[in-house]
This record gives C-alpha cells, sequence and structure tokens, in this order.
C-alpha cells in the first residue's frame, strides 16, 4: 500500500510537469516584410531558454523558443516589427535560476543581437543593432521587466509597464 501512495504522487506531479510544458506554444517566426532577426547569442556556461511575448504590454501569449540556444552558441530568429517585443530568456544550475526579461521595439529589416551574459548569480545580457554583416551599430534601448509567475498560459508573465 505504502509504495502505490508514492507512486500515485510521483504520476501525479508528472502529469501536472507534462501538462505544463506541453501547453507552451511553440514559437513560429512570422513571414513577410515587416520583420526584423534577432540572433540570440549565449555567452555563459549552460542551456538558456528563450520565451517571445505576442503581446508584450503583461507579457501574454508567450511562445517558446524550442530547442532554446546551447551554451556559447548563436540562434537567429525572425521577429515582427509592427509591435514592440517581450523577450524573456533563462538559464538554471542546481542552485540558482537567472530570469531576464527585456523589451524593445524592433524596426523594419533591421538586424539585432540579443546577447545573455554571466551566470545564475549575475544575470545580465542586453540589446545590440547590427549591420548583416554583424558589425556593431548601435546598443539598442530596452526595458527591463519584472518577471511573474503566471498562474497558466493565458496569464501574464511580466509587471504591465
Amino acid at each position: 500500500m505504502l509504495k502505490m501512495k508514492y507512486g500515485w504522487r510521483f504520476a501525479f506531479a508528472g502529469a501536472i510537469v507534462m501538462l505544463l510544458i506541453g501547453c507552451v506554444t511553440r514559437y513560429a517566426p512570422p513571414v513577410g516584410e515587416d520583420t526584423a532577426q534577432i540572433d540570440f547569442v549565449n555567452s555563459t556556461a549552460l542551456q538558456m531558454a528563450v520565451f517571445l511575448y505576442g503581446d508584450a504590454t503583461k507579457c501574454t501569449q508567450r511562445a517558446m523558443l524550442t530547442g532554446g540556444v546551447a551554451a556559447g552558441a548563436h540562434r537567429p530568429v525572425t521577429v515582427a516589427t509592427n509591435k514592440e517585443l517581450a523577450v524573456l530568456v533563462f538559464d538554471a544550475d542546481s542552485q540558482n535560476v537567472c530570469r531576464l526579461t527585456l523589451s524593445f521595439q524592433p524596426e523594419k529589416a533591421k538586424n539585432y543581437v540579443f546577447r545573455f551574459l554571466g551566470s545564475p548569480e549575475n544575470c545580465r545580457g542586453g540589446v545590440a543593432e547590427v549591420t548583416n554583416a554583424g558589425a556593431f551599430v548601435r546598443k539598442v534601448t530596452t526595458t527591463e521587466r519584472t518577471f511573474v509567475l503566471a498562474f497558466d498560459e493565458s496569464g501574464h508573465w511580466c509587471e504591465a509597464k
């Protein structure tokens, strides 16, 4: 009886985790002319998860960049330019979690680098505009947003501006 009791708890916990992960929409890049390119650069020693929000006001309509960005790697992503963009990046080790949510207004046909630096204890990052060849143009002004743990996927994931 004792084994069954604990087995039920593990099965229930596993089902909840799978339900929450399964509810996250996968990011689908927009097509058309009103787009920009962001190269997500992970300058940390850990895998970086990336979430892009369809509505930056309260970080709703969360979509996950499938596979994230490996440690020391980069990943280009196409984004819409007709609205403000909010992005959550995070990594974690066994004791600490780093969550960084930044928002900015991407401009049509521009290229950006979103660099994630530091470690879970020293979480930081930023956005720069770059040329097609990757040369630095300017630092982009971003707004750091405060992470909020939503109850479900339809909730907001940051404080409103």
